[in-house]
């Protein structure tokens, strides 16, 4: 009777053995599931910082340009003043007095 004991006992370990080395696969395939996931969704958040990064500097270039361009744009008085001073014009119905 012990060796039929023993056959079932080696038997019930090597069931239990199975079991445990199934159980170690499921959980393994289950990381690497996991794992493939978060490094798509690393390389998802990465692609899209370097998108946001070039619009930044997209967005730098144009407020470059406008700062270097609102010194060249002229207001009306500006206007008036220079056809006053150099082209020597005047408003309808001005009266201008100029000394002799």
């Amino acid at each position: 009777m012990s060796v039929k004991r023993n056959r079932n006992y080696i038997s019930i370990l090597r069931v239990a053995l199975l079991v445990i080395l199934v159980g170690l696969i499921v959980a393994t395939y289950n990381c690497f599931l996991l794992f493939n996931a978060k490094k798509q969704e690393y390389v998802d958040k990465k692609l899209k910082i370097e998108n946001l990064t070039d619009e930044i500097k997209e967005e730098e270039s144009k407020i470059k340009q406008i700062d270097n361009n609102k010194d060249k744009i002229i207001t009306d008085e500006e206007y008036e003043s220079l056809a006053r001073e150099e082209l020597g014009l005047i408003k309808k119905d001005e009266i201008v007095i100029r000394p002799r």
